[in-house]
């Protein structure tokens, strides 16, 4: 699905999780968008899973890389993120996803020069 959509805010979100082997706090983190549809005015909250170095996040996990190093990765994709903030932007997005709000997982972002 398409969507033309403006981007109102972007942020990068920490949620505590653990290692289930240690029980050591492994935290992750998503990119949401929350945008205006402007055909519908309908606001929603956008996740994504590449693209502004998210990548580097996801290594740094992997890697069981410090918190403190984490967050400092985590903080260089909101500021690359945050760009897109009061852009007009076409969203190719998944399937949604519904926990008491939608969630739509971007495939793509057009208009921007940047791909998610």
């Amino acid at each position: 699905m398409r969507m033309d959509a403006q981007v109102t805010k972007v942020e990068v979100k920490k949620f505590a999780a653990f290692d289930p082997k240690t029980g050591a706090p492994d935290p992750g983190y998503i990119l949401q968008m929350t945008v205006t549809d402007l055909d519908t005015s309908d606001t929603h909250q956008c996740s994504f899973n590449e693209g502004f170095g998210l990548e580097d996040l996801r290594q740094a996990r992997k890697l069981k890389a410090p918190e403190a190093e984490r967050d400092q990765i985590a903080a260089q994709v909101e500021a690359a993120a945050k760009a897109l903030e009061g852009q007009r932007v076409m969203l190719m997005v998944g399937k949604p996803r519904a926990k008491g709000f939608v969630t739509f997982p971007v495939v793509s972002i057009q208009g921007a020069g940047q791909t998610a």
